[in-house]
């Protein structure tokens, strides 16, 4: 999947080639060819990522997030800033961290979006606690952690959805291995996409460490989501509690 190519061109191409077929010579239908494939592979490789993180994510954009507040708005355009950096594909990381709840996932599936069907780039999409069972069932197996560590260092960009166990730190094995990989990207210059449930810098560095907060920190674009959850906004009011029927007024 060739990245760098704004999707929009593509479609003028081929829009262009079919307004205009008995002019094409056999390379233009070639390049033609190339383009619907292009087209095409991107929104296959967008569908694997909605696959692997859920359909709930599935219709999700920048223009449909819920901006509430002046803190929601500040983050929106702190994440079309880092799109409007990103042109031909994206050269730095993104950081999301706040609350549970708070729309960072949206936030993180609607860049993806972008980045993968404008731009073409190959992402890998990880769960944070299934990204760290992976490893150790690679290493059950037999099949050793290095050739997944590899696949996860090396691949175009690497999206993470908050590595953090509910409560408390990483171990000191995960911590080793989430370093790695971090170590490894930040070498090659590879971004890093992630979410993470903190409520501040502070406890980012102390859960992850300070070494792979810093990695993950490193030449990306931090956003804060610090406001209430979503979820709690939402939530249904309780229904009053029915009157036993004693008290309820006898008419005469």
């Amino acid at each position: 999947m060739k990245e760098g190519i704004d999707a929009t061109e593509l479609i003028d191409q081929i829009k262009f080639a079919n307004e205009h077929e008995e002019m094409l010579t056999p390379k233009d239908r070639f390049e033609m060819r190339q383009c619907s494939h292009a087209l095409s592979s991107r929104r296959f490789h967008f569908t694997d990522v909605i696959r692997d993180a859920g359909e709930r994510y599935a219709d999700v954009t920048i223009d449909n997030f819920d901006c509430p507040s002046d803190d929601h708005r500040k983050a929106l355009e702190a994440v079309k800033g880092y799109l409007q950096a990103s042109t031909g594909g994206p050269r730095r990381g993104l950081l999301l961290i706040g609350p549970t709840g708070t729309g960072k996932d949206h936030l993180m599936m609607s860049v993806l979006r972008v980045l993968i069907h404008k731009w073409g780039t190959e992402c890998r999409w990880n769960d944070g606690q299934q990204f760290f069972s992976d490893v150790r069932n690679a290493y059950a197996e037999n099949e050793g952690e290095s050739s997944l560590l590899n696949e996860l260092s090396r691949c175009r960009l690497l999206a993470i959805s908050d590595p953090l166990p509910a409560a408390g730190r990483l171990t000191d094995h995960q911590m080793n291995v989430f370093g790695i990989v971090m170590d490894r990207r930040s070498r090659s210059m590879l971004p890093t996409i992630a979410t993470v449930n903190v409520a501040s810098r502070a406890e980012l560095y102390d859960r992850l460490g300070d070494r792979n907060a810093d990695r993950l920190c490193e030449d990306a674009v931090v956003v804060p989501c610090n406001w209430s959850s979503y979820r709690q906004r939402t939530r249904p009011l309780a229904m009053p509690a029915a009157t036993p029927m004693n008290q309820i007024p006898q008419t005469a």
